[in-house]
């Protein structure tokens, strides 16, 4: 019957982004209670999710799902594989600038 009303009864939204900054403010603009569920580079909150005494309808959601870049898709696909020299020192030319390297005793390496 809520279509024939002149009004929702209530309010019902997806809001999908990729940008973290973005979810953040709409979550927080919303609901500063808001439970967030994350699974790795994705995340998504339930607006109206409610209370065991009293639940929600949980159709008032937002979700992000962060890209991922060129940069961890390279640290991705090297997890748990084994290279060679080669392959290991052409993994550090073209990504090592993001890396920090340490001793045993874990003093941080300088770069050349």
């Amino acid at each position: 019957m809520e279509k024939y009303q002149d009004q929702r009864r209530r309010f019902r939204g997806q809001f999908k982004t990729e940008g973290l900054k973005d979810f953040i403010a709409y979550v927080a603009g919303r609901q500063s209670e808001a439970p967030v569920f994350r699974d790795a580079m994705a995340a998504c909150s339930y607006l109206d999710i409610g209370i065991t005494e009293r639940p929600g309808h949980c159709d008032h959601s937002a979700t992000l799902n962060l890209p991922k870049t060129p940069e961890f898709t390279a640290y991705l696909n090297a997890d748990g594989s084994t290279f060679d020299q080669e392959e290991m020192v052409e993994l550090i030319e073209d990504w090592g600038h993001l890396l920090a390297f340490e001793n045993s005793k874990g003093e941080v390496l300088e770069r050349m």
